[in-house]
């Protein structure tokens, strides 16, 4: 199953994978007061959130370099506009356990999006036409 995958596939995957096996060893030790099921769906939006984003990123990189600034911008901003109707959401319609949900809300907004800027820059790194050493020469 893995070989059809690309390797941002591969990678969101075994993250998301990843925080799912620590979110599961943490409810085991703690018990479901800390870990809800409502954390394993966060995985789960947000691991799609990500693949969204990035192919919207790769749709502007395939335009022109402007482009693909707009494009991180308006994905960037996208994220941003529906992880607010995710929280008021679930502020207004669930109100349990606000504080774990909110805790694990933005530890994984944060590991997502540290792994989206990660391999963005990954990919950019050798398509770069800026300063590098071989301008010095």
């Amino acid at each position: 199953m893995l070989s059809i995958l690309n390797t941002y596939q591969k990678k969101i995957f075994f993250l998301s994978t990843s925080i799912i096996f620590c979110l599961a060893i943490i409810e085991g030790i703690f018990g479901n007061n800390i870990i809800t099921i409502y954390s394993y769906i966060l995985v789960l939006f947000f691991a799609l959130m990500s693949y969204f984003t990035h192919i919207l990123v790769l749709k502007g990189f395939s335009k022109t370099p402007l482009d693909a600034q707009n494009y991180f911008m308006l994905s960037s901003s996208l994220k941003i506009v529906i992880s607010a109707i995710v929280l008021f959401s679930y502020f207004y319609f669930v109100k349990q356990n606000t504080t774990s949900f909110l805790f694990i809300f933005f530890i994984l907004y944060f590991m997502y999006s540290f792994f989206e800027i990660k391999t963005l820059l990954l990919s950019l790194h050798p398509n770069s036409k800026g300063d590098t050493k071989e301008n010095e020469k």
